[in-house]
């Protein structure tokens, strides 16, 4: 029977408490400037997850954005590998339109993510592992992404946001794996509240 990945205090703390304080400590300016709670709708289909987003206007073109979420791959089985993961996303918006929070926009991203991986084949990016061996991934992600925001009723928010970028693997679990540099994604259909 497969073990729970065990998350740190110091994980912990990083991945919900400072997000939630940084979001609290937004708050009270929340009737001076517009701000959207959403989630990714394809996120529980394709990778047995859920996530919630805030984002937040800073002018009518620009805004910034933080995502938490994880993803458990149950649905997918590439090679034997399962992998769950924990994330969360850091973005910077630029609008081109006159709208707040609305129309095409483009953001530069920074994503942390925790990635619990589990594999029965003997071979991870050409690294030489046992069979059945359980090890977690932390990552560094860089990326961009370009996206359209659409208001229906002025309150319901849809979003489509594809991206791209690249990030540092660090392998731990007891195990020394050298840093990889892996090619990241970013791709949402989300829908939200503006409050």
């Amino acid at each position: 029977m497969r073990k729970l990945p065990i998350i740190t205090t110091l994980q912990f703390t990083i991945l919900f408490i400072l997000p939630f304080a940084l979001l609290q400590s937004n708050i009270t300016f929340a009737q001076e400037k517009p701000f959207i709670l959403k989630t990714n709708l394809p996120n529980y289909f394709l990778f047995g997850g859920a996530n919630i987003a805030f984002e937040k206007s800073i002018t009518t073109t620009q805004s910034y954005l933080i995502d938490i979420g994880y993803g458990d791959y149950r649905y997918r089985d590439f090679d034997d590998e399962r992998d769950k993961f924990y994330q969360i996303t850091f973005q910077f918006r630029r609008y081109y339109t006159d709208k707040s929070l609305s129309g095409f926009f483009v953001s530069p991203y920074v994503r942390y993510r925790i990635k619990d991986i589990y594999q029965t084949y003997k071979e991870f990016l050409f690294v030489p592992i046992s069979d059945g061996k359980d090890f977690m991934a932390h990552s560094i992600n860089l990326g961009g992404s370009i996206g359209y925001q659409h208001f229906v009723f002025k309150k319901i928010s849809l979003e489509l946001n594809l991206g791209a970028g690249a990030g540092v693997n660090i392998f731990s679990t007891g195990r020394t794996y050298p840093s990889l540099i892996r090619v990241d994604g970013l791709a949402a259909l989300s829908a939200g509240y503006k409050f």
